[in-house]
Formats: structure tokens, sequence, C-alpha cells
């Protein structure tokens, strides 16, 4: 579980951020993508800039959840139009290996990251980290961080964020499918 502690450090930092780059594991998956579009619409409606940064292709079968084509990272790394953000939100991942092409940048970054991620496997990347193994899904730990802070959930928001829990646990058939998933899923729809 995490503690109110640690969803307070993360509500700060996202109030005190202003231009955000947003990322994700290679290979997104529905998790990811989901998780990713509630924290874009939830830092726009809070008046933030949210740029999502792709580091391969979203898979056609998602593209549905956003209004343009994301960019994706190139062969030359992180894009110019990425180097005035001042937060890094990671989701989906907390280790170098799932992040290629933006390791490097990360290493180097003096901007501080925000890392929400559900499985065991970490590398420390977040200067403040919403961890929790026992999620089915990354975009659990979103719905708990938006509820904690008192954010609005719109209708596109909670669209994402089944997408994300309802795709991690394999439309409900997976083994990491409990109650958690089930109730949260059910206040989102």
């Amino acid at each position: 579980m995490i503690s109110d502690n640690d969803f307070q450090k993360a509500v700060d930092l996202i109030n005190k951020s202003q231009n955000v780059l947003l990322t994700t594991h290679a290979r997104p998956d529905g998790d990811a993508c989901g998780s990713i579009l509630a924290l874009i619409e939830t830092l726009t409606a809070m008046g933030k800039t949210a740029k999502p940064l792709f580091l391969s292709e979203v898979p056609q079968w998602y593209e549905f959840l956003f209004s343009e084509e994301p960019a994706v990272i190139g062969e030359d790394g992180v894009p110019e139009a990425f180097s005035k953000v001042d937060t890094i939100i990671i989701v989906d991942t907390n280790s170098y290996n799932q992040l290629p092409k933006f390791a490097n940048y990360l290493k180097k970054n003096d901007k501080p990251v925000l890392v929400i991620d559900h499985h065991v496997t970490s590398d420390g990347l977040g200067d403040v980290e919403l961890v929790d193994s026992s999620a089915a899904a990354a975009g659990l730990i979103v719905l708990d961080l938006l509820k904690y802070a008192g954010w609005e959930i719109t209708e596109k928001i909670a669209f994402g964020l089944f997408v994300a829990a309802a795709t991690d646990t394999g439309w409900f058939r997976f083994g990491n499918t409990d109650g958690r998933a089930l109730a949260s899923c059910a206040e989102l729809v």
C-alpha cells in the first residue's frame, strides 16, 4: 500500500509543475496508454501543459484513446519540443531497461520525476514514487491518486482508467483480478 505521505508528495509535486512530460515503457499496453490519457486529462484540466512521449508507437488498437497522435521518441533521443518540461511522470515501469532511448536522458535529467507503477522490479527512478505491487494495474494507482487529491474524474479519465485496469487483468480473467480491481472498475463505469 502507498502511504498518505507519498500521495501527498505526489500531489505537491504535480501542483508545483507547469510543463509535464509523461512516458511509459516501450511497446505500451492498455494500462500504460489508459493511465497516460487519464493523467493528461487531469493535468490539462488543472491548467498545466501535459505532453506524452512514447518510446515506441502506440498500438493501433489503443490509438482511439488519444485525440491526436502522440509523439514518439526518435533515434536522437528526446525531441527539442520537450526541453522545457519541469516534471517527468513515468507510468507502468520503474526500470531503466524498459526505457530505451529515454534512460540516458533520465540519468542526466535534473527535473523531478514521479513514478507510478505496480511492478515489483524497481531501479528507484523517481524522486517521488507511488508503487504498489498489489495493484492489478498502474491505472488503479492513478485512480487512488486522483481520489486522494480530490481531483475530478471526468468520463474521459474514467474511460482511460477502465481501459488500464481491464486490459491488465485480461478483461477480468487473469489471476490479478481481485476485489480492488473489480470495485474500482465498477466505480469508473
